[in-house]
């Protein structure tokens, strides 16, 4: 079973479907609860078959249920080097990549929203000593 927002990325160009075979017989069953993490071995296989064959030079992690954390431990056990950058703020499972403290995880919204607001604290100081030279009031 192809998530229907997999279906569409595929349909407009954005993603390409390649199948793993099924280890052990899994099956998916579409009657059970959402909590139910099925498929367990396959989801891992292919995993691990997109690390191999993809050969990505950067991971880019947002929002995320507990796959998410799964492809990042593979990855990182796999000794692959390539950064993983991570938008914290989009919540799911990218938020929790923050508590494991991973020195190859960079969550980069919160970096840009610090730069940024460094940016503007250095840009109001600036403005506050040129206007004081010129007598005007912030």
């Amino acid at each position: 079973m192809v998530p229907d927002e997999t279906l569409l990325m595929y349909r407009l160009g954005y993603a390409s479907i390649h199948w793993v075979d099924a280890v052990d017989d899994e099956q998916f069953d579409p009657l059970a609860p959402a909590e139910d993490m099925q498929c367990r071995n396959s989801l891992k296989r292919m995993r691990e078959t997109i690390l191999e064959t993809a050969r990505p030079n950067a991971m880019v992690c947002i929002g995320g249920m507990e796959g998410l954390e799964d492809e990042v431990a593979l990855a990182l056990e796999r000794g692959r080097s390539f950064p993983i950058y991570v938008l914290e703020r989009t919540g799911g499972a990218a938020a929790l990549l923050r508590q494991r403290n991973l020195e190859r995880v960079r969550m980069i919204d919160t970096e840009i929203v610090t730069r940024v607001d460094q940016m503007r604290a250095e840009l109001k100081c600036f403005a506050v000593i040129v206007f004081s030279l010129f007598g005007w009031i912030v």
